[in-house]
């Protein structure tokens, strides 16, 4: 593989940008990475601080040109590929992709974060619009699979839920522990919303493939218990390594388990 010229800098306190990396590395795309915590002295001048620790860096070692983003990976691609990636840059499409990317880059920390410790860690911006939009995706990705779930459940005579029935079950609890922030000593909220946005979308997630099940073979019982207990157990252990992760108390995770199932214990009762 001929070497590159160009030099992708990427964040190793984030175990998605590893993952890329490898995947860039190991598909011949590009043979030169850097994280951007070992960046060498002599190439720090030639990068935004700002800019590569909100986005992905790559540097061409001769002119020293940057780019960051979209539009330095699409920059790699076509050294390797030819002009045709440029297609991405026809503003609609461009701009499309920038949003999505940009709303990974900067959440990616709670996306999926490194729970050890990263020397030099790079973290992004805050950006509100960035952090809304992910939070938003979450909540209206799960209230969609909660829904389905509880229409894919409705027929059976002992559940006696439909799909609202189901969402009022499921979210009483989540948006009452998010009421209840103020009692807990939780000194950045918004950092914490947006890992407990990952953790409820994972745990919602998990119940998909039991769903598609559902649609295909009909609902089997064991099956739904399983994957009740096996997403209730994922999101316990997401929890608890989040809020260790952010320096939070572990009252705040006993909280947040007890509030989700006295909640939904409380709406079977008035079911």
């Amino acid at each position: 593989m001929k070497t590159s010229n160009k030099i992708i800098f990427f964040d190793n306190g984030c175990r998605v940008c590893r993952a890329g990396a490898s995947l860039v590395s190991g598909t011949g795309i590009s043979d030169q990475l850097n994280p951007l915590q070992t960046i060498e002295k002599s190439m720090v001048c030639d990068l935004d601080k700002t800019r590569y620790c909100n986005e992905i860096a790559v540097l061409d070692k001769e002119t020293k040109e940057t780019r960051y983003g979209v539009k330095g990976m699409l920059w790699v691609l076509e050294e390797r590929i030819g002009k045709i990636v440029n297609v991405f840059l026809w503003p609609p499409l461009y701009y499309s992709i920038d949003f999505l990317y940009h709303i990974f880059s900067y959440n990616r920390k709670m996306i999926a974060p490194v729970y050890g410790k990263v020397e030099n860690d790079c973290k992004p911006e805050f950006n509100w619009t960035y952090r809304l939009v992910y939070i938003s995706l979450c909540v209206v990705i799960s209230v969609l699979v909660t829904f389905w779930m509880g229409e894919s459940l409705s027929h059976l005579t002992w559940f006696k839920m439909n799909g609202l029935a189901m969402l009022l079950f499921a979210g009483t609890g989540w948006i009452t522990h998010i009421i209840m922030f103020p009692l807990f000593r939780i000194p950045e909220k918004m950092e914490y919303l947006g890992h407990l946005c990952t953790v409820m979308l994972s745990g919602i997630l998990l119940q998909v493939p039991f769903l598609i099940y559902c649609s295909v073979f009909g609902v089997n019982e064991m099956l739904l218990l399983f994957s009740l207990v096996l997403s209730d157990v994922l999101m316990i252990y997401m929890h608890f390594k989040r809020t260790k992760y952010l320096n939070i108390s572990n009252s705040v995770s006993f909280a947040w388990w007890f509030t989700l199932h006295i909640t939904a214990f409380v709406s079977l009762l008035f079911n």
